[in-house]
């Protein structure tokens, strides 16, 4: 993982705005939104590739737990 230096409180208030986001619908929605993700991986210190790695590893998981719950 990338080591670069996080501003946590940079961190925080991208992170929120990140959050809040709806999915975007339009063109301009989706080009907007691509630059909140592209500031989130800054704001994190990683490369889009090690988020994506991330993203798909937590989305693994999640859907691992969901099954697990349902033959329960």
């Amino acid at each position: 993982m990338s080591t670069g230096p996080i501003d946590h409180d940079h961190l925080t208030e991208v992170s929120e705005r990140f959050f809040a986001a709806r999915p975007p619908r339009t063109a301009a929605e989706q080009v907007a939104y691509r630059a909140l993700e592209s500031e989130m991986i800054a704001a994190m210190g990683l490369t889009r590739e090690e988020f994506a790695r991330m993203s798909a590893d937590y989305l693994t998981a999640r859907l691992r737990r969901d099954v697990h719950r349902r033959a329960s």
